[in-house]
């Protein structure tokens, strides 16, 4: 006869190894998943990484665009995207800093804080800090743009049609 102890012990043994089989295999799917969309959001954070320079505050449907040369005593404004969600910039009178995020299925650049002292700033300096805080969310308290970057020019909207654009350097 068939000794019951044994066959209960294989019974489980199989049940045990399907059990296994699915969790790995329910595992790797998971692990899988979250790979590519790392990898999305990190090739967006890419993109961003760097410096960049302003080079003009544009409109898309007027077409009017505004550069440094528009405004007497303009300044050089740079900011720089760090890999580990800080930023830093200048507009070479004052500098500013702060962390920033991105929310990469609307395409948003989050500054989650933004420190200047905005002492003596030119005009140009001042319509680029006066953009940049046009898009305040009261809810969150963080400065929520929409952006765009392709071939090393960075757009960062400050309403539907109107971005400041920037240069890679």
């Amino acid at each position: 006869m068939f000794n019951s102890d044994r066959n209960l012990t294989i019974l489980w043994l199989i049940l045990k190894t399907e059990i296994m089989k699915k969790t790995l295999i329910y595992f790797v799917i998971v692990c899988l998943g979250m790979g590519c969309s790392s990898d999305k959001e990190n090739s967006s954070l890419q993109d961003l990484v760097g410096k960049w320079k302003l080079q003009a505050f544009e409109d898309e449907i007027s077409g009017t665009i505004l550069t440094a040369t528009d405004f007497e005593n303009s300044n050089e404004i740079t900011i720089e995207f760090k890999p580990d969600f800080n930023y830093v910039g200048s507009t070479v009178l004052n500098e500013f800093f702060g962390s920033y995020s991105i929310d990469e299925s609307r395409n948003i650049l989050i500054f989650r804080d933004f420190f200047t002292s905005e002492v003596n700033e030119t005009k140009w300096g001042n319509l680029f800090y006066y953009n940049l805080r046009l898009n305040y969310n009261h809810t969150t308290q963080d400065w929520e743009s929409r952006y765009e970057i392709s071939d090393d020019v960075f757009k960062l909207y400050y309403s539907n049609s109107e971005y400041m654009r920037f240069e890679k350097l």
